[in-house]
């Protein structure tokens, strides 16, 4: 349980993009029904919890990715248009949001639309520093909720799946 009496807390989601057609029957890989209709359930649930409190929402530029940080905006906090950032595509190294988070230059929750191996490899680093192999395989439109307590640390607060909605 996180003290919050001592300072702010902040949240950060990690999502992985939902369900995208394949290469051969789209090379854009945009979302398929299925993905589109899971990412806006995951994305409803969230925003019941605290996810409605995002500020912004980053993703790898990637149309899968982009077409599910915008469903996301559009359940949680419609304000939001979501942003391409560097640093989320599959293979990226996790330690440059890490270092993104741990620099403080955002101010506020905010959330990241990436894909696999990225988004295990990212919240993994958060959560266990020194670990060896992913603990995470989410499926898509998955959605984990970190939280940073006063010491600087991650917690895995909750997580929703397609599979629980």
């Amino acid at each position: 349980m996180v003290n919050q009496t001592k300072g702010t807390v902040m949240r950060f989601y990690i999502v992985r993009h939902a369900q995208a057609k394949s290469k051969e029957e789209d090379p854009e890989r945009p979302l398929t029904q299925i993905g589109r209709q899971e990412i806006k359930q995951t994305g409803s649930l969230a925003a019941e919890r605290e996810m409605k409190n995002v500020t912004r929402i980053f993703h790898s530029g990637k149309t899968r990715a982009k077409e599910t940080a915008q469903l996301l905006a559009e359940h949680t906090n419609p304000d939001i248009k979501p942003e391409a950032a560097d640093g989320l595509l599959p293979q990226d190294d996790p330690k440059i949001w890490a270092d993104k988070l741990k620099s403080g230059e955002f101010g506020g929750d905010i959330a990241v639309v990436g894909h696999l191996p990225h988004v295990a490899r990212l919240a993994t680093n958060l959560l266990c520093k020194d670990a060896d192999e992913d603990f995470f395989d989410p499926h898509g439109a998955s959605i984990f909720c970190l939280e940073q307590d006063e010491d600087k640390k991650w917690l895995l607060k909750w997580m929703i799946t397609p599979e629980t909605v």
